[in-house]
This record gives structure tokens, sequence and C-alpha cells, in this order.
């Protein structure tokens, strides 16, 4: 069966995982997605079966739109859900300055990704590096990063 869809994974799956049980219910032997989503994150994965696995190169998969919830005081090495170090409270803010905090999101955005993402390194994702303790690799990967 050849199909591309827009497919909803749930939260605390791994797009991988989630893949399986696609082509599971559907029997389908080949497919793929495009981009990948954290475990904890709950999104919009392109799923393609059979041929159509080989259009992926060809799609224009921009903009990309994010919704988040904030954890204002939550302390992380993985800047999200997992690994969690503290968590404390922080004082109140103004409606006012929320909404001038967020301008600084609208539009183009450029950032490094954090060291526990699936950005590849040397082949590897950094998150693997990051696990195994490959801070040096890491580290001179991220200066790079901000260089260019």
């Amino acid at each position: 069966m050849n199909r591309i869809f827009v497919a909803k994974k749930p939260l605390f799956v791994s797009s991988n995982h989630y893949l399986s049980s696609l082509k599971h219910r559907f029997g389908e032997k080949k497919a793929g997605f495009s981009g990948i989503l954290d475990p904890f994150a709950c999104g919009a994965l392109l799923v393609a079966f059979g041929q159509y696995t080989k259009l992926f190169p060809y799609l224009k998969k921009s903009p990309k739109v994010y919704q988040a919830t904030l954890w204002l005081g939550l302390q992380s090495d993985s800047l999200d859900l997992e690994n969690v170090r503290t968590l404390h409270c922080v004082p109140l803010f103004s409606q006012e300055k929320i909404e001038s905090i967020l301008q600084d999101f609208v539009g183009i955005v450029h950032f490094v990704p954090p060291k526990y993402s699936a950005k590849k390194i040397q082949g590897t994702q950094a998150y693997k590096l990051a696990r195994i303790g490959k801070e040096e690799l890491l580290e001179q990967h991220l200066k790079e990063q901000c260089k260019s």
C-alpha cells in the first residue's frame, strides 16, 4: 500500500515505536517517517508506507509550529521532563512581562540544539553521547554550531 499521511504521535511513545504500531495495525512492512519527536512530545509525524517513503526528500517540511507548556523552576540536564534534578517555586510574573518575553519568540528563531537531542554528531545522536559522558565532543560541536 502506497500512502503518505500525518499521524498524531501520543505522549511517552518513541517515534520508532509508534511507527512499528502503525505498521502492525495496517499490515505494512515498508514504512518510514520524516523528522522525529522526543518520546515525551505529542505531535504530528509525517508517515509514509510502501514506495511513498521515497518522497520524503522532495517534501517541504516547514514552517514548523510548536506549542509548549513551560514548567518554570524545573531544572533538568536534558531540558525536558526527563532527568529532573530540582523543582522550586518562582515568583509570579505580570501578564505584561510574559507577553514581552513571548515577543522574543515571534518570527525566525535560531538556536543551538541541546546536548540531549537527536542531532547527529559524527554519526551518533547527541543524546547517546551525552548519556555515555562524551561531554568534550558535544561541547566542541556546540561551539562550532555557534560560530556558523
